[in-house]
C-alpha cells in the first residue's frame, strides 16, 4: 500500500493479483504480462506472491503468474495468449522468431496467430503495411505454417468462437496426417 496524492493506492503487484482474483486467469494473464514486458522479473513476481500469503484466489494469482510472458506487445495478444491457456491449447510460444520475421503466438510448431491492430491497418502507410503483411504471411506460409488472423474487437466479443476455431483448426491438421 501507499498514497498518491492523499489517496491510498496498491502496489503494481497486488493490482495484478486482485485483478486475477477477483476477475479470473484470463485476465491475470493480461495483467502479468503487462508488468513483466515493463520489467518486472519472475523472481520478484513470485516472491510478493509468496509474501501475499494465504488470500482467496491466490492460486489463480499463482497461475496467471506463472503462465505470463516477458514478450508480449500488446493486451490483446496477452489475451489471446490467456485464452488458449485457460482453454487447455499448447503448447503456446508468443514472439517467435520464423527467419526473418516474428509472429505472435505459434501452437503446436506450426499453427500462428495473429492479432491484428486497427492502428497498424490505417493511416497513410496503410496500403504499404497491408502489402508488406500478405508478403510477409505468404513467406511464412509457403515453408508450412498456418495463420489464423485476429482483431481485438473479435477476441473480446467471440472469446468461444476464437477458441473453437483454433480448436477445429488443429483438429483438421490432425486429420490430415491421419488420412
Amino acid at each position: 500500500m501507499g498514497e498518491i496524492n492523499g489517496f491510498v493506492v496498491t502496489s503494481a503487484i497486488r493490482t495484478f493479483a486482485d485483478i486475477a482474483r477477483y476477475h479470473g486467469l484470463v485476465e491475470g494473464i493480461v495483467a502479468a504480462d503487462w508488468l513483466r514486458y515493463r520489467g518486472l522479473d519472475m523472481q520478484r513476481l513470485q516472491e510478493e506472491i509468496a509474501e501475499m500469503g494465504r488470500l482467496k484466489g491466490i492460486a489463480t494469482v499463482r497461475r496467471s503468474a506463472a503462465a505470463s510472458i516477458a514478450t508480449s506487445e500488446s493486451a490483446p495478444e496477452s489475451l489471446a495468449l490467456g485464452l488458449l491457456i485457460q482453454a487447455g491449447i499448447g503448447p503456446v510460444d508468443a514472439q517467435v522468431p520464423i527467419g526473418a520475421y516474428r509472429v505472435d503466438l505459434l501452437i503446436d510448431g506450426w499453427l500462428i496467430i495473429e492479432i491484428d491492430g486497427a492502428v497498424k491497418h490505417s493511416g497513410p502507410d496503410s496500403e504499404r503495411v497491408r502489402q508488406s503483411e500478405f508478403n510477409r504471411q505468404k513467406r511464412i506460409t509457403n515453408q508450412g505454417f498456418v495463420f489464423l488472423r485476429y482483431a481485438p474487437s473479435f477476441l473480446i466479443r467471440y472469446p468461444e468462437r476464437f477458441i473453437s476455431e483454433v480448436r477445429e483448426t488443429l483438429a483438421a491438421r490432425r486429420r490430415v496426417r491421419r488420412g
